[in-house]
C-alpha cells in the first residue's frame, strides 16, 4: 500500500492529502483536459508555445492561472481571426 496520495498517482495534481483545490496539473491531466497528446505539449514546449509550465527537476506541472490564461488569449471572434476576441469591445481603428 503506498502512501502516496491518490492524485500523484494517477497524474490529476499534486498537494497535500485532502486538498479540495488542485492549482497544478500534469502534463497527462492537460492533456486530458484538452483532448491532445501529452507528445503535442512536450513540443509545444520545445517550440515555445503552449500555457507557462514549471519544470520541478525532471518533473513538469502546469499551473491552474497559467492554463486558464492561456485559454483565454485563445479565444477568437472568427475561424481565420488572428487577434484575441474582445468580446462586446468596439474595435477602433485609426483615420
Amino acid at each position: 500500500m503506498s502512501s502516496i496520495p491518490p492524485a500523484v498517482t494517477q497524474g490529476e495534481g499534486c498537494g497535500a492529502p485532502g486538498q479540495d483545490s488542485v492549482r497544478h496539473l500534469t502534463q497527462k491531466a492537460l492533456a486530458r483536459r484538452w483532448c491532445l497528446s501529452p507528445r503535442t505539449l512536450e513540443r509545444w514546449r520545445w517550440l515555445g508555445q503552449g500555457p507557462v509550465f514549471l519544470k520541478l527537476g525532471g518533473r513538469v506541472a502546469y499551473r491552474l492561472e497559467d492554463i486558464e490564461a492561456f485559454e483565454a488569449a485563445q479565444s477568437r471572434d472568427a475561424t481565420g481571426a488572428s487577434q484575441p476576441s474582445h468580446a462586446g469591445v468596439p474595435l477602433v481603428v485609426a483615420a
